[in-house]
């Protein structure tokens, strides 16, 4: 078990700190600003790379054909 140095701990505060309130303002976001934009094709391009890769079925888009890559 690798023990962290002071400047690691702190380093790793502040980004554990930035993304909580990161977080906390997205909560408390207007609801018609949540729904104002939606998701462009690219962004369902890559969560869908995203979800077959993380159950095991390499870099592809839809499950069946492999791609080369995302944006």
């Amino acid at each position: 078990m690798t023990h962290l140095s002071t400047r690691e701990k702190k380093l790793l505060f502040i980004i554990v700190l930035a993304a909580f309130v990161l977080r906390v303002a997205l909560m408390f976001r207007p609801e018609a600003l949540i729904y104002s934009r939606p998701y462009f094709d690219d962004t369902f391009y890559a969560t869908g790379c995203a979800y077959h890769m993380a159950y095991g079925q390499g870099l592809t888009s839809d499950g069946v054909h492999p791609t080369n890559g995302i944006q």
